[in-house]
């Protein structure tokens, strides 16, 4: 979302130690490409994802925005490519997305050729997931938060060591 997208990298910029490593880019990130308008608030601007806003909540300020989403596995080979030896790090909070993404990196590989996830998974038990990455010789730690409906997955990968 264009408005998230511009906080965060006004954000970036006060960074004068790292800015000159981040490159950032206003996609989201699915199992597929596409574009999509998809209702956006930007009081709650945490609250929505590629299935829109949730709909057990009243949203005052609702305006739609018109959303680019990229091949995960495509975007993520291009970093892994770029970053070649470096220990890659994902923190993935996509608001129900998560499980369509784990799924894609798995059947692509890239799953593989990542060392640590912090995942925030939301609306449906990640057993699934979670499976997934131990299948790829992740050692997984999971928690569901209070809300019931979202928890937090941490995996690294066992042989890989984290300089």
């Amino acid at each position: 979302f264009k408005p998230t997208f511009n906080l965060g990298s006004s954000n970036i910029e006060l960074n004068e130690t790292l800015k000159s490593k981040i490159a950032a880019f206003n996609v989201g990130l699915s199992n597929r490409e596409f574009r999509s308008t998809i209702e956006y608030s930007l009081s709650r601007k945490g609250r929505m994802g590629l299935k829109g806003l949730p709909t057990d909540e009243q949203f005052t300020d609702v305006q739609t925005e018109e959303v680019v989403v990229k091949d995960i596995s495509v975007v993520f080979d291009e970093i892994i490519s770029k970053a070649s030896g470096c220990d890659l790090v994902v923190k993935m909070d996509c608001e129900g997305e998560e499980f369509n993404l784990i799924k894609s990196l798995a059947t692509s590989g890239t799953l593989g050729k990542l060392n640590v996830l912090i995942i925030e998974w939301h609306y449906t038990r990640p057993t699934e997931i979670e499976n997934t990455l131990k299948d790829f010789n992740y050692q997984v730690f999971s928690q569901t938060l209070s809300s019931m409906d979202s928890g937090m997955i941490y995996a690294c990968r066992r042989e890989n060591k984290i300089k």
